[in-house]
């Protein structure tokens, strides 16, 4: 086997493994009624106290309406609190 051939195995394998974990957390996470995006939202908070959304946005590599809408969700359920400067965190859940 030459090394074209070993690395697009090697990609093939990549994707697989990349595909089942996606697979596998979305399935475990809809049974916490919560989206991947959403686990990164709380996981970000969790490690940084109380972020501004464009700094969530930002590390997350979203637009700040698509922050908005998480962070309302997660709001909406309890998940995160929100304060006026728009820095949350989370709610103890």
């Amino acid at each position: 086997m030459n090394k074209n051939e070993m690395a697009d195995e090697l990609d093939g394998l990549i994707q697989l493994i990349t595909r089942t974990f996606h697979s596998s957390a979305s399935t475990y996470l809809s049974g916490l009624d919560i989206t991947m995006q959403q686990c990164a939202v709380l996981k970000l908070v969790d490690s940084r106290g109380d972020p501004r959304m464009t700094d969530l946005a930002e590390e997350l590599a979203v637009t700040m309406g698509n922050m908005s809408s998480m962070v309302e969700r997660l709001h909406r359920a309890d998940r995160v609190n929100c304060r006026r400067q728009r820095t949350f965190g989370q709610s103890g859940r």
